[in-house]
């Protein structure tokens, strides 16, 4: 917010991770020589990251270049979100357009829509911690087509609801015949209320159906500055 860029910054514990985020870090990380934790990913895993450098300043500079990098990205799908509050309940009404020039389908990319609620409220590390997450097949979306995803996440437990936002993700495997490695292809932040243009057609969906797996967490041994795991957001991919 200070440099004046489009960015959200999520955090989760890597120990007690929500939705299938971590697993786009474990699908994107090449594990070598003193791999451990913090983990940072960038656009589901364009680019990451683990483990301090060897001052604060260097692990910076090696961050925040992976962001620029992802910031000059060009946007492969454009997303409409809204989303509205019952109790600790959220539903979360998703139009997506898919400009990326494939056609995403879980079957064959992994193409998947995430829901993601955060509270901008001290956990671990940062100001803006996950509370829950949902994970969505996305289903033959052919080049220039819209569809749409809702979802309903359950009993969310933020403290303060007024410091709570909703941000719904897409990413797809660009290689998946070669590599694990994920990416993504837009994210938005989503306002509160209902659609403006609300019609029957808008598929409700309360659970996730076809998630990719849930891949158990190493054992690390973390210190008071090292369990964090950020997923990165830039809202240059979010131009609805």
């Amino acid at each position: 917010m200070q440099a004046g860029k489009p960015v959200v910054f999520l955090e989760q514990n890597v120990y007690d991770p929500v939705g299938v985020r971590i697993d786009r870090y474990w699908d994107s990380v090449e594990q070598g020589p003193g791999f451990g934790v913090p983990f940072d990913m960038v656009d589901s895993g364009f680019r990451t990251h683990y483990g301090w450098e060897n001052t604060q300043r260097d692990y910076e500079t090696v961050f925040m270049a992976m962001v620029d990098e992802a910031l000059e990205r060009p946007a492969g799908a454009a997303i409409e979100a809204y989303y509205q509050r019952s109790d600790r309940d959220v539903t979360v009404n998703t139009r997506i357009t898919n400009l990326s020039g494939l056609t995403l389908d879980y079957n064959t990319n992994g193409a998947t829509a995430h829901a993601m609620v955060y509270e901008r409220t001290p956990v671990v590390h940062t100001n803006r911690f996950v509370r829950a997450a949902l994970p969505l097949a996305v289903r033959h979306l052919e080049p220039g087509a819209t569809m749409d995803l809702d979802f309903f996440l359950e009993t969310v437990p933020v403290q303060y609801w007024d410091r709570a936002a909703v941000v719904v993700l897409l990413d797809y495997r660009p290689d998946p015949a070669g590599s694990t490695r994920w990416e993504s292809l837009q994210a938005a932040v989503a306002v509160e209320g209902t659609p403006p243009t609300a019609t029957p057609d808008w598929t409700a969906t309360s659970t996730a159906t076809d998630t990719p797996r849930v891949t158990p967490t190493p054992s690390i041994t973390p210190t008071p500055f090292e369990v964090r795991f950020r997923a990165y957001l830039p809202q240059t991919l979010c131009r609805n």
